[in-house]
């Protein structure tokens, strides 16, 4: 007969409550302020480029309306003056009486409109002006302006052009 000559037993190692992992790890911790903070300068930048085409969009309609204005004033001068090549910043011959009907003497009505037209842009968009040129046959109105410092043009100039047939 065979005997068995091994004491062999098998041994079960519990293992303590203690030594179990319970909870997240300091690394696992670090990971996810670092994942959350990267979200969170995302979220801001996004705040500002927001801010940024808020203003841009308000200097660009104020722009529209006030090349629409002169275009309006165009169509309305009766005298049929030519409003190309007036120099909107020269102030010879401007009337000291903004209200006076007719213009100075010397100052047709387009140069008067240009010259009130010209005051406006600058008071609502900084850096500001406007002529009037022709192409083709059709006037052409331009409002310029400055942007800010964080303009992604190339100098910071911005000009809106409206093509208008009289």
């Amino acid at each position: 007969m065979f005997v068995n000559t091994s004491t062999r037993q098998s041994r079960r190692v519990a293992v303590p409550m203690a030594h179990r992992q319970a909870g997240f790890s300091m690394i696992e911790v670090l990971v996810t302020i670092l994942i959350f903070a990267i979200g969170l300068l995302g979220v801001a930048s996004l705040q500002t480029t927001g801010m940024r085409m808020v203003r841009d969009g308000g200097q660009l309609g104020q722009a529209a309306m006030l090349a629409a204005s002169m275009a309006d004033k165009m169509r309305s001068n009766a005298a049929g003056d030519t409003y190309v090549d007036v120099d909107g910043g020269a102030r010879e011959c401007e009337n000291a009486d903004l209200d006076a009907d007719p213009p100075e003497e010397g100052c047709s009505v387009a140069q008067e409109d240009i010259f009130d037209w010209n005051d406006e842009i600058e008071d609502f968009l900084p850096g500001g002006s406007g002529t009037v040129t022709v192409e083709d046959g059709a006037y052409v109105i331009s409002v310029s302006w400055q942007e800010s410092d964080d303009s992604n043009q190339a100098d910071n100039t911005r000009t809106y052009t409206l093509p208008v047939v009289l």
